[in-house]
C-alpha cells in the first residue's frame, strides 16, 4: 500500500488522525499526501487541535478530518 493509499484508509476509519498517527506507521510527511487529496477534490478538515488523551504533544499539532471525498455527493443522489 502506498503512502495516499495509506492516508486514505486512516482517514476513513478514523475520527480524526494526527503527525503521532502517521508517524506510528512511519508517515512523516504525510501531509503532502493531504494535500495530494485536497487537490483531488477531496475535503479534509484541519482546523482542530489534537483531542487524542493517548497523545503528548510538546507542540501544537492539528488534527486531519475526512468531511467528504470526491463525488460522495453523486452517488448518494444516483442511489435516492
Amino acid at each position: 500500500m502506498n503512502q495516499t493509499e495509506r492516508v486514505k484508509q486512516m482517514l476513513r476509519t478514523r475520527r480524526a488522525v494526527c503527525a503521532t498517527s502517521f508517524l506510528a506507521v512511519n508517515m512523516p510527511a504525510a501531509r503532502n499526501r493531504v494535500g495530494d487529496l485536497r487537490r483531488k477534490d477531496w475535503v479534509i478538515d484541519s482546523k482542530h487541535r489534537c483531542q487524542d488523551a493517548n497523545h503528548e504533544h510538546d507542540t501544537y499539532q492539528i488534527e486531519y478530518r475526512l468531511i467528504s471525498e470526491p463525488g460522495a455527493g453523486q452517488q448518494s443522489m444516483a442511489m435516492g
